[in-house]
């Protein structure tokens, strides 16, 4: 029988809680009542981009496979954990930062998760490191699958800046986990991470429920 030794390990929740209401991105719920017993469901109004979500190639490209065009396993697997906890408000995280962070560790088939001390707390405290074309770059060539961060980093401070990161990944086949939660909790640099999407066609991002199992 398959099981997991908790005494072991630890599971860590990182995804964001979304609240109806709160936060720039749109989520009303509507609930209604099912006739025949009486009990609730909900009509759901929102976006795609939503809380942790994973994005896909439909996001920049009209023909791009959606979330439903790729096998669960590619939304689960070792994970590399790289946090760049001396970098300065602002600073850039640069091909040699990451060269740096990722020594020793291979990267193929691996999930790379990125993070910083500084978040955009508001719009006036934007305080996040700024995650350069070179660097994600390296992590392509280095053979990564999946490519997560939370909002300690950002790739928005161009347009241009945010269509090369999202091509890079694209187009090597990396689907990208965006607005991770609580990666400061984790401990281990290595660990397994889980990120399943909806399967929705026509989904060109979806939420998703995002933990990572390591070791205690």
């Amino acid at each position: 029988m398959f099981s997991i030794d908790w005494q072991r390990y630890r599971l860590v929740d990182v995804t964001l809680r979304v609240v109806p209401g709160e936060g720039d991105r749109r989520l009303e719920l509507r609930r209604y009542t099912f006739p025949v017993d009486g009990s609730f469901g909900y009509e759901v109004d929102t976006v795609t981009h939503l809380g942790t979500h994973i994005e896909a190639p439909a996001h920049y490209y009209e023909d791009g496979n959606d979330v439903t065009a790729y096998p669960p396993e590619l939304f689960m697997g070792p994970m590399v954990n790289l946090r760049f906890t001396e970098v300065a408000p602002w600073q850039e995280i640069t091909e040699a930062l990451m060269r740096q962070a990722c020594q020793g560790i291979a990267l193929q088939g691996k999930i790379a998760v990125v993070s910083s001390p500084h978040f955009r707390r508001d719009p006036a405290h934007d305080q996040r490191a700024i995650l350069s074309h070179e660097a994600v770059r390296y992590l392509v060539r280095g053979g990564i699958k999946l490519f997560g961060f939370d909002d300690s980093v950002t790739i928005d401070t161009t347009a241009a800046l945010a269509q090369s990161v999202h091509r890079e990944l694209f187009d090597h086949g990396v689907l990208i986990v965006e607005y991770m939660g609580h990666l400061d909790q984790l401990r281990a640099k290595e660990s397994y991470l889980i990120a399943l999407p909806l399967r929705i066609a026509g989904f060109d991002s979806s939420p998703v429920r995002a933990v990572v199992i390591e070791e205690r």
